[in-house]
């Protein structure tokens, strides 16, 4: 005979109506049909979305002095990678257009990547990624590119395209092709993205080729190095890489005797008339090494060995690569910001989401990847299964700090400006990481690999 106040036996216990009413009471709220946790999801990147691009929208396109080189005709011997100033030819170089295209397109991309966050950890620990991004999205580090007709703007949807291609394919749900197919994209955009995607692929197929022999993997990693070994043509072509190299010269290398010396020493003709140049970068400087006949030896060595023994001193010299990128260099501050124009005021938003990374940009990122290396550490019991996705996230979050290395060392000028894109993949992976290590592990589905390889 039942008792009164209890309901049928499940699973050989008897529940009780009042542990029947606790559970309906667990249970999410929903408003038709959809969770109310869900709801408030969906609304919060939707708002994120429009805060981002409505108001780089009503901006006043602006053009900066690199900017003709994007508007140019295209070719293959052109001063740009080509992906840019092809979107800006179908878009019929018109500022308006382009604007608009930037904002919407970027405003997609992010909300892309804030779905995965949501996905990327269990309940509530996802917010932590969540939040991040939002936040990353709608400040004036990442929206202030919408107004500008430069490259940094494709080339930042395009990082935050390739994270959540990235995520959705670690949980089951994404294509490999897919991914592949952004990430040719996104190097094509920034010669430091084909850089670091060469050294991806040829890291890939080593590893692919020596352990895990999967065809689909290998024809990843050759994408791949195809991707970044185009880039490097293109720039070769364009001679993208002069005037970079003309700024390190005078800037970094004739500024130092021992470096001189060294320079010198591997080939480069050192005359007075080349010493005569070191300091900062100056039109008459620029004027002279590029055309004064005195200077017509250091030109052809520059053509013919100058990139190699600028890569080969950086190689055999980490110390002042590291010390130069994570020391006291150029930042992004406000100042700098606006000199490139484009970005709304927003009075209406909050002073720590505009001003994000705009200081305290290394603090900020050291303390993440501090705060995410502990929990991962004291909760690596808890996170059984999950090796993949950590290894995953914490390959691009290095990733992330050697494209910050390759920015700095690449060029003496705009370094802040240029270090936008690895800041932004460099938080994302560790915000990813910090929420999985949380949340007891990555949400959603596992790829079968990843479960193996745990």
């Amino acid at each position: 005979m039942r008792q009164r106040g209890s309901l049928p036996r499940r699973g050989g216990q008897r529940l009780t109506t009042t542990d029947e009413g606790t559970r309906a009471n667990a249970r999410p709220r929903t408003v038709g049909g959809a969770s109310l946790a869900t709801i408030v999801e969906v609304v919060a990147v939707a708002a994120a979305a429009l805060i981002a691009a409505v108001p780089a929208i009503l901006t006043i396109p602006r053009l900066n002095y690199d900017s003709g080189s994007y508007l140019a005709p295209l070719s293959l011997s052109a001063e740009r990678l080509p992906l840019v100033p092809a979107v800006f030819a179908v878009l019929g170089h018109n500022l308006r257009a382009i604007v608009v295209v930037q904002a919407v397109f970027g405003a997609a991309c992010w909300s892309i990547l804030a779905v995965e966050a949501l996905r990327v950890a269990r309940r509530p620990a996802c917010y932590l990624a969540f939040i991040g991004v939002l936040a990353t999205s709608c400040s004036d580090y990442v929206t202030h590119w919408y107004g500008a007709i430069l490259s940094d703007s494709l080339s930042l949807s395009l990082t935050a395209l390739l994270l959540a291609s990235l995520a959705s394919w670690l949980a089951g749900r994404g294509s490999l092709a897919r991914m592949m197919a952004v990430a040719v994209l996104w190097a094509l955009t920034r010669d430091t993205n084909g850089y670091l995607l060469l050294l991806f692929g040829l890291g890939g197929l080593a590893i692919v080729g020596l352990k895990a022999r999967s065809t689909a993997g290998i024809i990843a990693a050759g994408a791949a190095i195809l991707g970044g070994a185009a880039v490097i043509v293109s720039t070769d072509l364009g001679m993208l890489w002069v005037q970079p190299f003309l700024h390190v010269t005078t800037e970094r290398v004739l500024v130092s005797a021992p470096r001189t010396a060294w320079f010198a020493a591997h080939g480069m003709p050192v005359t007075p008339t080349l010493l005569h140049q070191a300091g900062s970068y100056t039109p008459a400087a620029d004027n002279s090494l590029r055309h004064s006949p005195a200077l017509a030896p250091f030109r052809i060595w520059m053509h013919r060995a100058g990139e190699r023994t600028y890569l080969e001193y950086a190689l055999l010299h980490p110390w002042w690569a590291l010390k130069g990128t994570f020391g006291a260099h150029q930042e992004l501050a406000r100042s700098g910001l606006d000199y490139y124009g484009g970005t709304a005021s927003r009075p209406w938003l909050p002073g720590f989401v505009k001003g994000l990374f705009l200081s305290h940009r290394q603090t900020t990122l050291a303390v993440g990847a501090g705060v995410a290396a502990a929990l991962l550490v004291v909760r690596r019991r808890h996170l059984t299964g999950e090796c993949g996705h950590i290894l995953w996230w914490s390959v691009l979050a290095v990733g992330g700090l050697l494209n910050l290395v390759i920015d700095w060392v690449g060029d003496s000028w705009e370094v802040g400006r240029h270090s936008v894109g690895a800041t932004v993949e460099l938080a994302v992976c560790v915000l990813f990481l910090a929420a999985i290590a949380a949340g007891n592990g990555a949400g959603g589905a596992h790829r079968p690999a990843e479960q193996a390889a745990c």
